[in-house]
């Protein structure tokens, strides 16, 4: 058995967190990414809605307005 000395053994440690950092925040950067796409998607189809009904809305109300006159 091969004794490390404490310089190698933190060296190692700390080149072992640095991977498990790095590994996360890649992680944390491919989840925010996926997290704005889906925000966008969201946004996109709410507006898409809200035109929509508001067309509904408008040509229901004007054709009531004209139907009263």
């Amino acid at each position: 058995m091969s004794h490390r000395s404490d310089a190698c053994k933190t060296h190692a440690r700390r080149m072992q967190d640095t991977c498990k950092t790095r590994a996360r925040h890649r992680q944390d950067t491919g989840k925010a990414q996926a997290r704005q796409a889906r925000q966008a998607r969201q946004a996109k189809f709410i507006q898409n809605t809200i035109k929509s009904d508001a067309l509904i809305v408008f040509t229901t109300t004007s054709a009531n307005y004209l139907r009263i006159i």
